[in-house]
């Protein structure tokens, strides 16, 4: 029952990711977004921080149409995509929203843009999600069956391609380049095949020793801070092939800790 039941959350884990590669990485914009500020107070006699909001602009300085500003007042916001502008505006958050038809004002010039403008230094945090595409390394896998366990080491690798949620650091720097720095965490299905080796008696009480294809589905939880990747994965695994049978962990559930790097995201 219980191999029945992990591997129906597989399947569907697996087509909701088939479904949704097509998503590509969205922010949620507000009407302000908070950054630290460091001064020195005179009352405290030491270097103090203090929270300040930038407030959302347009580009032609009109002030926002109010369905915008009622959207974009709610906690969730509003989807966008966000990068820096380029040359004179390297120091403007762009602010692409996915519905922009609905959100710009009748009339309005269709070159009209909205951003976030940061000062040199300036640092702002804002919330993300998207697919992700993780190639993994379980230097360490333990797998279980019947009081039985099996350590693992080596590179075990593997895919794990699954949600993703976060928040982008965005700092403006006039002289030397902007920066982003991404830290999010994610959540799917993890893939990994390897080889295993084995001995075990066959049926004329004979010593045989066998190596097969090792497929290991999962779930897999991961940590990120830019493209380095920490985390843990959980699943079955299956040997391939003739004599699979004679395995004393075919079908054994497993843990393993992650190691990976981000080669792309949808």
């Amino acid at each position: 029952m219980l191999k029945l039941t992990f591997l129906s959350i597989f399947l569907f884990l697996s087509t909701q990711t088939i479904l949704s590669q097509n998503v590509s990485r969205t922010y949620r914009i507000n009407r302000t977004v908070t950054f630290e500020q460091e001064f020195y107070s005179d009352s405290k006699k030491k270097d103090v921080k203090r929270s300040i909001n930038l407030n959302l602009k347009r580009s032609d300085n009109n002030a926002l149409d109010m369905d915008l500003l009622i959207l974009i007042g709610r906690k969730e916001g509003v989807t966008a995509n966000v990068k820096f502008g380029k040359n004179e505006d390297s120091n403007k958050l762009l602010v692409n929203f996915c519905l922009p038809t609905k959100l710009l004002k009748s009339g309005d010039d269709k070159n009209v843009y909205y951003y976030y403008e940061l000062k040199n230094r300036q640092s702002v945090n804002i919330r993300f999600s998207q697919m992700s595409f993780d190639v993994l390394s379980t230097p360490l896998k333990i797998n279980l069956a019947d009081g039985k366990q099996r350590f693992t080491t080596g590179p075990n690798l593997g895919v794990l391609t699954g949600r993703s949620w976060g928040k982008t650091q965005f700092t403006h720097r006039s002289h030397v380049g902007n920066i982003q720095i991404d830290k999010k965490q994610t959540f799917g299905f993890y893939s990994g095949v390897s080889k295993v080796n084995f001995n075990f008696t066959n049926p004329a009480n004979a010593q045989e020793n066998a190596e097969l294809v090792l497929f290991s589905p999962g779930l897999g939880y991961l940590l990120s801070y830019q493209r380095f990747n920490f985390g843990a994965t959980l699943g079955l695994d299956f040997a391939l092939g003739k004599n699979s049978s004679n395995w004393d962990f075919q079908g054994s559930s497993w843990i393993g800790v992650n190691l990976g790097y981000t080669l792309f995201s949808f």
